[in-house]
């Protein structure tokens, strides 16, 4: 959260600072240098700006950079070159404190109060700072050539060095590698965990200067196989770490580290091909998944999932996309949010022309203006549309509205204007309905643990000023959430859906927790608008996936109840890690399934969506969706490898992405 704040702060800086007038979006997460001289680092204190002096960086550093990639160059060699980033926003550069590069202007740190640090060195004493300029998605900036001693240093989350003169089809610093999907990509730095989904086995300092510096590996579980080929770009040195004293075909560097009781050597080739293709090698002995190096390392071969990603994470690991939603604006547009985007802090907003094959940043929408930032759904009511959810620490429940299609909205920060009730409370994208004259939406209290999560529901008359919370009537709270089928507790209720049942009355369908099965949902009755209740013996219902969230609606011309859930796959499920006693039911959502019912209580698998064996980093959850036309659109929360490599588990989604069911009633 703190670099995004400081973000926020710095956006303003650089818009108020110079002539730039392209709307900052967010930091672009990759720009592509071309040019030449180059060599990688990272902004840190004690990080190398010129190998040829072995001039480092102290003093003070400023936090919202550190980590990011660095571009340094032997001093006085001044290399230049372009940089292109991926995405309309800020780019920067590490230069000299003065003079200012022309066009270019200084950002502050927000903390500190500024951003100098020092160039050390010998004796000598450099005053370094970052500057920034606004650039177009695909527009390529000049890197200024200084004068004096210290070089221009590209900054950026990640830096593509643009494919060298050799023709090999891979980046001169770039090693690309292949695994069947269950590859990350982790910086070898003290402190540091080794393998994805353990805590066990962190990074020494002898595992930097085994492979000469902070590099990145690319690496699978513990007990997995990892990479399965690779190739090297031409200003990389092939080197592969295993646990086991030789690896025929390789040469051993004489280089080891440690980790606990386990000890990895380091191997190189002596003789390279840059851009060739070559298949990990397989040393008898080997007990533990082994390592490759690289200065920028990317995970190719894996397939995208759905019909269009709307939008990512900007830094894998490092945040989720949650609150994903979607309506249909009266003109047929879909108009989608989700927070953890790219693009801004707090809930990003997204519209599609097309029917969902693609999409592009919309409105003015700002979390920090408009309150709303989390358990968010759209709601549209004839021309209008509404956004309800809780603003930051999950505070009172409130509703924004925009009456030109999501472009401008209110701001609910009083009872007349959107503050429906005040307080802490829970819910998810839970759909909103229009039935027996009301709005209802499903809502829950908020505890620290789910079992204290109780629910309720709210409404207000149709024709009502949903702003006003006096249109608004909630229900009494469900306190006993707790009860048996058989012998399978059900520990919690949570994040329901508000539906008309076949009799016409008004239930709240309901996720229903249990550790023994992700099958179960639970019906409770609205009687009149004030009273909601339940029988455990008789309102359980059986559901595939209800354990989990999903979103119900009903279709009247197939006369049918609708959703998307995660139905577990069955099979035990442990690795040697954060796993080692077996994945939860709860967690297996690598599967969404459409599945129908015409009475909220037999329901019937009809289609598997997205699906994907691995239920360790492969998760489609949380998907909203609406009807268009013949058709489903659906967003999703969906966690998968990527290029970057692993999210950090299943339920840490790193995508924000469309999936058309089409035809879903002939399913």
């Amino acid at each position: 959260m703190k670099r995004y704040l400081l973000l926020a702060a710095i956006i303003p800086l650089i818009l108020a600072c110079g002539k730039d007038s392209a709307p900052a979006t967010g930091t672009p997460e990759t720009i592509t240098v071309d040019g030449a001289g180059y060599t990688r680092a990272v902004y840190e204190a004690g990080a190398v700006v010129m190998p040829d002096r072995h001039a480092v960086l102290s003093g003070a550093m400023h936090p919202y950079f550190e980590g990011f990639e660095m571009l340094v160059s032997n001093s006085e060699s001044h290399p230049g070159g372009t940089l292109t980033a991926d995405m309309t926003g800020p780019v920067y550069i590490l230069a000299p404190s003065s003079p200012v590069p022309s066009g270019w202007h200084l950002v502050a740190d927000t903390s500190a109060g500024e951003s100098t640090c020092n160039c050390t060195y010998g004796s000598s004493v450099i005053a370094v700072s970052i500057f920034s300029k606004i650039v177009k998605a695909g527009v390529k900036v000049q890197i200024p050539v200084l004068e004096g001693v210290l070089p221009a240093i590209p900054l950026a989350r990640r830096i593509n060095l643009k494919e060298d003169s050799s023709g090999s089809g891979i980046a001169a610093n770039e090693v690309q590698v292949e695994g069947g999907g269950l590859v990350d990509v982790r910086t070898v730095k003290r402190g540091q965990k080794a393998f994805p989904q353990n805590d066990s086995y962190l990074f020494a300092d002898d595992a930097p200067a085994a492979v000469g510096g902070n590099l990145s590996c690319a690496v699978g579980l513990i007990d997995g196989k990892g990479v399965s080929r690779m190739r090297f770009g031409s200003g990389e040195t092939p080197l592969v770490a295993f646990d086991v004293e030789s690896v025929p075909g390789w040469t051993s560097t004489g280089r080891s580290f440690a980790m606990g009781a386990l000890t990895y050597n380091v191997f190189t080739l002596d003789s390279y091909r840059a851009g060739e293709w070559i298949d990990m090698p397989s040393p008898s002995g080997v007990e533990h998944c082994p390592f490759v190096f690289g200065h920028v390392i990317n995970v190719i071969g894996l397939p995208e999932f759905g019909d269009a990603v709307i939008s990512e994470v900007a830094r894998l690991r490092s945040g989720t996309i949650s609150n994903a939603c979607i309506a249909k604006l009266p003109d047929g547009s879909l108009l989608a949010a989700c927070s953890g985007a790219k693009e801004a802090q707090g809930l990003s907003m997204f519209r599609s022309t097309d029917h969902g094959a693609s999409w592009s940043s919309y409105g003015n929408y700002s979390s920090e203006v408009n309150l709303i930032e989390n358990y968010t759904n759209l709601f549209v009511r004839d021309d209008t549309v509404y956004l309800f959810g809780v603003a930051a620490e999950r505070k009172g429940l409130r509703v924004s509205r925009s009456t030109d299609a999501g472009l401008n909205w209110t701001v609910p920060d009083t009872d007349s204007t959107g503050l429906i009730l005040p307080g802490i409370y829970h819910t998810a994208q839970v759909p909103c309905i229009t039935a027996n004259g009301r709005i209802w939406r499903a809502c829950e209290t908020y505890n620290d643990d789910d079992t204290s999560k109780q629910p309720f529901m709210i409404s207000a008359p149709e024709d009502s000023d949903l702003l006003d919370a006096s249109s608004w009537t909630a229900t009494n709270v469900i306190t006993n959430t707790s009860y048996y089928i058989g012998a399978d507790r059900i520990s919690s209720m949570i994040e329901g859906n508000a539906v008309q049942a076949p009799d016409g009355s008004i239930v709240n369908l309901i996720r229903s927790n249990s550790a023994a099965s992700s099958n179960y949902a639970t019906i409770l009755h609205v009687t009149g608008t004030d009273v909601l209740s339940y029988d455990p013996a008789s309102d359980w219902v059986r559901m595939p996936g209800g354990g989990k969230k999903f979103t119900v609606r009903y279709d009247a011309q197939s006369g049918l109840y609708w959703s998307l859930t995660n139905p577990h796959t069955e099979g035990d499920f442990s690795h040697a890690g954060i796993y080692s006693g077996g994945l939860q039911l709860s967690l297996r959502r690598n599967r969404l399934v459409l599945i129908s019912s015409p009475d909220l209580r037999t329901w019937t698998e009809k289609a598997v969506v997205l699906e994907n064996p691995d239920p360790f980093f492969h998760g489609f959850q949380y998907a909203d969706w609406v009807f268009d036309g013949a058709d489903l659109a659906v967003v999703v929360r969906a966690a998968y490898p990527e290029v970057r490599g692993l999210p950090v588990r299943q339920h840490d989604a790193n995508k924000f992405i469309f999936v058309k069911v089409k035809d879903f009633r002939n399913k």
